[in-house]
């Protein structure tokens, strides 16, 4: 499964392309999230709306009648993350203190082409959590005591790379450049994807069951990323990183849109990589 935008890469519009047909009994998740299957099981990568099946089996055999149920219990219950929640608008103590996002936009009617800086939407929608709950969450993954996965089997799942080395997947995912490039820097005024494919050769990154997985020191250049650390980014301007032997765990977030913004962007990148150098 992709997104919508791997219609629009492969195809040029999602619009070419008949939609996938669903009996009309089907859950809404997958009406209107699930997409075609672009290649078969281990033939391809392709970052895209999987974790969907993963709340649909959730839901199936979790026990709880909503996938949210399931996480308020299992997860959030379990260690104690009492301001995170999928129901935002229902909860007073997270909707109270929500941050207000903003969105970064160019005045064209002024000759310089200034930036500043203007109020985002006010709705708020899915996991909506404190930074203190994150810690929360990955102290308790990286731990050998950890409370959510008692089989170190599973815990391995989140560091362990899944992709053979030299195959179709593993070269898919290093051909797409934004499974990896948001630890690196933006140039200004050129696309993300172009600033990211000047790398050469490709880093030595794999992916788990949590993300993208660093495999070798010195892999992203003028980075102190050690190997074995595996990380992953979010909208807005929002990149995790979390090492298990190194017991180390590292965020940084920001509320400004849009995405890849360039200051911002190469703000969060050089926290990471002065953060990594003092305390990695």
């Amino acid at each position: 499964m992709g997104t919508p935008d791997s219609y629009q890469e492969r195809f040029g519009s999602e619009d070419r392309v008949p939609p996938p047909d669903f009996p009309d009994d089907a859950h809404p998740l997958a009406r209107n999230q699930f997409t075609h299957l672009f290649f078969e099981p281990g033939e391809g990568f392709e970052y895209g709306w999987g974790i969907y099946c993963v709340q649909l089996l959730v839901e199936r055999l979790g026990g709880k009648d909503r996938f949210f149920e399931y996480v308020d219990h299992h997860i959030f219950g379990a260690l104690g993350m009492t301001t995170s929640t999928y129901r935002s608008a229902l909860a007073p103590q997270v909707w109270e203190r929500r941050l207000q996002m903003v969105e970064r936009k160019v005045d064209t009617s002024t000759m310089n082409g200034k930036a500043y800086l203007v109020a985002r939407d006010k709705d708020t929608y899915g996991l909506t959590c404190s930074i203190s709950d994150l810690t929360r969450l990955f102290g308790d993954i990286m731990s050998p005591d950890c409370k959510l996965l008692q089989r170190q089997e599973h815990r391995d799942l989140f560091f362990a790379p899944q992709l053979t080395p030299g195959s179709l997947a593993h070269q898919s995912l290093l051909a797409e450049t934004t499974n990896y490039g948001f630890l690196l820097p933006l140039e200004q005024d050129v696309p993300h994807k172009v600033s990211w494919a000047l790398i050469t050769p490709p880093p030595a990154m794999n992916w788990t069951a949590a993300g993208a997985l660093v495999e070798e020191d010195g892999t992203l250049p003028g980075s102190c990323i050690p190997k074995g650390t595996v990380t992953f980014e979010g909208q807005p301007n929002i990149i995790w990183t979390m090492n298990r032997e190194k017991g180390r765990m590292m965020l940084f977030g920001t509320q400004l849109l849009p995405g890849y913004d360039v200051k911002a962007h190469n703000l969060a990148v050089q926290f990471l990589y002065d953060v990594w150098k003092i305390f990695g």
